[in-house]
């Protein structure tokens, strides 16, 4: 049988890549007949060899993932990542090395770039859940404005994109991108609604207005949409508007008492 003895002469040799690669390809066929009872401790020395390839790094990181050695696979994940290029295969072995590590801050640039360069419902998903989860607005924005131009928005992108745009951005930026969007893809509400509070942000108020009433148009606005639409319209003069609209808020939410009881003592003044 093949020993792990004949793979330690791999790394304590330093062979040339091609042996390396020949030796590594046995063994892989090996541990696939005899893996059970194996005793795979010996692979917990080999990441520290510097002289390694990438290659040859990757392929024991596949083989500790296939037993399970999550957090030897961490070791060797984090040496391929400092690697000055990977392919896009390894920077989804490398992903998922470190979400299944809980390591979701070493996981993130490489699943921005899977989702960024190879998008795929899933990488987008995961890239997107990432950067919100840590806050990260540039990569929000990069995922969003990728999306745009070839996709409806998922239900949190365009929230999550005014947020994070509006603080790296000057709000024309965004204004610009979702009003292209928002031609092509007429009947997404929440990018809708979105594009009302960017207005807001520009003291568009004629925007904001218009914005929020093709949202109403597609479905009823929740209490918190009809308090901001009312307070436009107040701020544009249009008071009966305002007031009939607070007045099909059956009861108003705690949270939002304070804001609907304000606007309305206003107008009736």
């Amino acid at each position: 049988h093949f020993r792990p003895k004949f793979f330690r002469l791999i790394v304590e040799q330093r062979v040339q890549t091609a042996v390396q690669d020949k030796f590594i390809s046995i063994f892989s066929l090996e541990c696939k007949r005899i893996h059970a009872g194996f005793d795979f401790q010996w692979l917990q020395a080999i990441p520290a060899q510097n002289d390694l390839n990438v290659e040859l790094r990757e392929r024991i990181l596949r083989l500790q993932l296939s037993q399970a050695l999550l957090s030897d696979a961490y070791q060797s994940a984090q040496m391929i990542a400092s690697a000055a290029t990977l392919t896009l295969v390894q920077h989804e072995l490398l992903a998922q090395t470190f979400d299944w590590n809980n390591d979701i801050e070493r996981s993130a640039p490489h699943w921005l770039k899977l989702a960024l360069e190879q998008p795929s419902e899933t990488r987008e998903k995961r890239a997107f859940d990432i950067a919100l989860a840590l806050g990260r607005d540039q990569d929000i924005v990069a995922l969003v404005e990728n999306a745009l131009p070839r996709r409806e928005l998922r239900a949190q992108e365009a929230p999550a994109y005014i947020n994070s745009g509006l603080r790296l951005f000057e709000p024309e930026r965004l204004r610009k991108n979702l009003d292209d969007y928002l031609r092509r893809n007429r009947q997404d509400r929440i990018s809708w609604q979105s594009y009302a509070r960017l207005n807001d942000a520009r003291s568009a108020i004629a925007d904001a207005i218009n914005a929020m009433q093709k949202a109403q148009n597609l479905a009823t606005l929740s209490a918190e949409d009809k308090i901001a639409l009312a307070q436009n319209y107040w701020r544009n003069q249009q008071a009966e508007a305002a007031l009939n609209l607070l007045l099909s808020i059956a009861k108003p939410p705690v949270e939002l008492s304070l804001r609907y009881w304000k606007l309305l003592a206003d107008i009736a003044w």
